[in-house]
């Protein structure tokens, strides 16, 4: 069972994809539900943690794979 959700701040600043999590204006955790093609916002990784204080699931941003002569 999930005792516990924490979100912690990577320091990267991007605009989140679809799935990403991120904070918003307010500083409150937000799951992108579809890409962000403007905004940046600093990202987050979430952490589940059981009754043992163990994480069972990190959640890490998605790094999209560059096309061939694409620039970073």
């Amino acid at each position: 069972m999930i005792r516990e959700i924490r979100f912690v701040v990577t320091g990267e600043v991007k605009k989140p994809k679809s799935g990403d999590w991120f904070l918003n204006s307010n500083n409150l955790p937000i799951c992108a539900a579809q890409d962000f093609n403007v905004t940046q916002f600093r990202m987050l990784k979430m952490e589940l943690i059981d009754e043992e204080g163990r994480a069972v699931h990190v959640s890490e941003t998605k790094e999209i794979p560059k096309k061939a002569g694409q620039s970073a």
